[in-house]
């Protein structure tokens, strides 16, 4: 995940190979990804609102399947999925868990 990166920091002085840009680094973690998911968690949450407005609302277990289903497999750099102790359920895929329930 690439994000805004602190350019006094020790990881920032020390691994150049992580940086993307003058100002950006590519790291992983839930540390990085928290903000996204959470936030693609809130537009889940607001679409599903919206489509069945008066319906209960998405249980936790049930907002957690649609992030897990509609997750991104991950790879390495020669193309091999990583297996699911390594990657957990993928990549968190916004447009997909947004999508869920729309009609094409």
């Amino acid at each position: 995940m690439v994000s805004v990166a602190a350019r006094s920091s020790l990881l920032y002085v020390n691994h150049p190979e992580w940086r993307v840009g003058d100002s950006y680094m590519r790291l992983s973690g839930t540390s990085m990804a928290t903000g996204i998911v959470s936030g693609t968690l809130a537009l889940v949450l607001e679409a599903n609102r919206t489509a069945f407005a008066g319906a209960p609302p998405l249980t936790p277990n049930a907002a957690k399947a649609l992030l897990q289903f509609t997750a991104l497999k991950v790879h390495d750099e020669r193309g091999t999925e990583y297996d699911t102790l390594t990657q957990g359920a993928g990549s968190v895929n916004p447009a997909g868990g947004v999508m869920i329930g729309a009609s094409a």
